[in-house]
């Protein structure tokens, strides 16, 4: 293993997909002093010389700083690269950065079940009493995040308090584990060691899991899979759990798949079984949750709040979903599972979903999410951030736009080194084959024989690219065991752009102009109060628009200059009216970003929805809608 902080490691990433950088790049992207950068460089170096390999950074002059290797280290340094992205990606980093000591606080304090004095854990950790009472603050944010709190009781010590299922999802989220392979992690996993668990542990739960979801052929996701590992290697460090559950449901759940994959890998615990059945149906994939028809005690509760979402879509945003329609199903089993993960306290924060960041991607999805969340009457803010919300929200924006899409086809050739049935696996799993496209699956071998003119791109395992090298057309490399990364990239990349665009030019010939001289009250108020008159908005509909405007502007974490800001609103009705531009006389704050102007496009939900390339207003993607009546 590296021993290597965050901070270098993230240093060296850069390098890994750089060829040079300058110093002032370094800086930029780093967040770091040109000394603290040249003493890091150092630190880098010395370990990478002890693990024996033959690469530094180097800096030339005049020019900047790169990555300098012999030939030899060409397959260890794309490994390298793989458990820096790999590594870097896990939500734990993408939250603690470089703040190590707060982690190790927060594993110990969620993983022991009595109170700990404050110099007991000083002891235990090797930190100071100075130091750990300076870190409290954002250890107690980040346990916030769980809707955990200490407990601190005179003469015991400090105590994490809150629902089972958040501690647990805690202790599963802080388990900083990144590569679930047979090898050895280049890169420092702490909790292994901070939980008393070994990468052998992780691998002999792994195959267990395998084995069973392919017995009971349920339908585990990607994501889901590691999620269960994780908690099979967690739950007996807080084994004082106190679940709740009626008797009706308890019979129907002893017959799930769930269940019955649970009380094999558990056995003679009914609790902790029931427990694990739960978690499992709750990392399910959406579109195929098993044993619904069992789970009638569920179903009952989800369906009545399925049947208000419908309508409140319906009233507020004229999207008509037929009851029968896969849309109205979609949003059944993904609220089917959201209602367990609430009514169980499970918690799955995952800022790569965040809405801030999916905005980045899709921007009508940013509109939807919170004309969703706007619809529920259960939501708190920080499901803003939860990962199966927005899985939902990713998944719902699909099925809309599905109905009546039209693209160019793409013809790809997929090579995958566990054969043709697992390509054609791997492409239903990623939910490619509902795009315009045609897959032709073949063996490494046979491409010798293939007329190349026929297809556009080859996608290709990454157990096997290196002897594809004289292929003419463009390569894609995937493990098959790959995420959700996989598809936004071929969807964004490749299949997106091939949409045919529909005829809504006529939406920017005339945009509406308004000009907002002083301001008396809130920014959000009087854009709000402009577009009700604008867009004729009923008044029983007026302050549910409102709320929605409002928590838009304060949502939306992008903006193309810095002087400008773009909007998409899901149109409440079929409107006459669909961009606005907003013109402020003295520059105005809205989500922290000092802004000058304004533009929203309203998306006439009648017609379709169409995103906007971020920073231009190029219309870069419309779809159609299916008004289901």
């Amino acid at each position: 293993m590296l021993n290597l902080t965050f901070r270098e490691i993230n240093l060296l990433n850069l390098f890994l997909n750089n060829d040079l950088l300058t110093i002032s790049e370094l800086k930029k992207k780093s967040g770091i002093s040109a000394r603290t950068l040249n003493t890091e460089f150092a630190q880098i170096n010395k370990t990478l010389l002890n693990a024996g390999h033959d690469i530094r950074i180097v800096s030339q002059r005049a020019k900047g700083y790169l990555l300098d290797y012999s030939l030899a280290e060409n397959e260890w340094l794309k490994l390298l690269k793989q458990n820096c992205s790999e590594y870097l990606n896990l939500k734990f980093n993408h939250l603690f950065h470089n703040k190590l000591r707060i982690a190790k606080i927060c594993r110990f304090l969620c993983a022991s079940p009595n109170f700990t004095k404050i110099d007991q854990l000083a002891s235990r950790l090797n930190f100071s009493i100075a130091t750990i009472n300076k870190d409290m603050r954002d250890v107690k944010n980040f346990f916030r995040i769980y809707n955990l709190k200490i407990k601190s009781v005179p003469y015991y010590g400090m105590k994490i308090i809150g629902k089972f299922g958040a501690i647990r999802s805690c202790l599963v989220d802080l388990f900083d584990v990144y590569n679930f392979d047979q090898e050895d992690s280049l890169l420092p996993e702490y909790a292994f060691s901070e939980y008393g668990v070994t990468k052998d542990n992780l691998l002999q739960k792994s195959q267990s899991i395998c084995q069973l979801v392919h017995k009971y052929d349920f339908p585990l996701t990607d994501d889901g899979f590691k999620q269960v590992t994780k908690y099979l290697l967690i739950y007996k460090l807080r084994p004082d759990i106190n679940l709740k559950i009626n008797q009706s449901i308890k019979v129907e759940l002893m017959r799930s798949k769930a269940f019955l994959i649970a009380k094999e890998l558990i056995k003679n615990n009914i609790k902790e079984e029931l427990y694990l059945a739960l978690f499992l149906l709750i990392n399910a994939e959406i579109d195929q949750i098993p044993d619904l028809k069992i789970l009638k005690t569920f179903s009952q509760q989800v369906y009545l709040q399925t049947k208000q979402i419908s309508e409140s879509l319906t009233e507020q945003f004229s999207l008509y979903i037929d009851k029968k329609s896969d849309i109205a199903s979609y949003i059944y089993r993904g609220f089917f599972i959201r209602y367990l993960k609430k009514k169980y306290n499970f918690v799955f924060y995952n800022r790569e979903l965040s809405t801030e960041n999916v905005a980045h991607k899709l921007f009508a999805t940013s509109s939807l999410t919170v004309a969703l969340y706007n619809c529920c009457s259960d939501y708190d803010q920080m499901e803003l951030n939860d990962s199966l919300f927005n899985e939902i929200i990713l998944g719902l924006y699909s099925k809309i736009h599905q109905k009546q899409n039209s693209y160019f086809p793409t013809n790809f050739l997929v090579v995958n080194d566990y054969g043709k049935l697992a390509s054609s696996h791997l492409i239903g799993k990623l939910n490619l084959a509902k795009y315009n496209a045609n897959y032709t699956f073949v063996y490494s071998y046979e491409l010798k024989n293939i007329d190349y003119a026929n297809f556009d791109y080859l996608l290709v395992s990454s157990k096997i690219k290196s002897r594809l090298k004289n292929i003419p057309i463009p390569k894609i490399t995937f493990s098959f065991f790959s995420d959700d990364r996989l598809r936004m990239a071929l969807w964004q990349r490749i299949l997106s752009t091939k949409r045919k665009i529909g005829s809504i030019a006529n939406y920017f010939k005339q945009p509406v102009i308004i000009t907002i001289g002083s301001l008396n009250g809130r920014i959000q108020e009087k854009i709000a109060d402009h577009l009700i008159t604008q867009l004729n908005i009923l008044p029983k509909y007026q302050p549910n628009f409102i709320r929605y405007v409002e928590a838009l502007l304060l949502s939306e974490g992008y903006h193309a200059y810095p002087y400008n800001m773009y909007l998409t609103l899901l149109g409440p009705h079929q409107v006459n009216k669909h961009y606005f531009v907003f013109k402020f006389k003295q520059p105005v704050m809205l989500n922290k970003h000092k802004v000058f102007s304004l533009q929203i496009i309203v998306l006439d939900l009648s017609k379709g929805l169409l995103e906007i390339k971020n920073g231009d207003s190029e219309l870069q993607q419309y779809f159609n809608i299916t008004v289901n009546r």
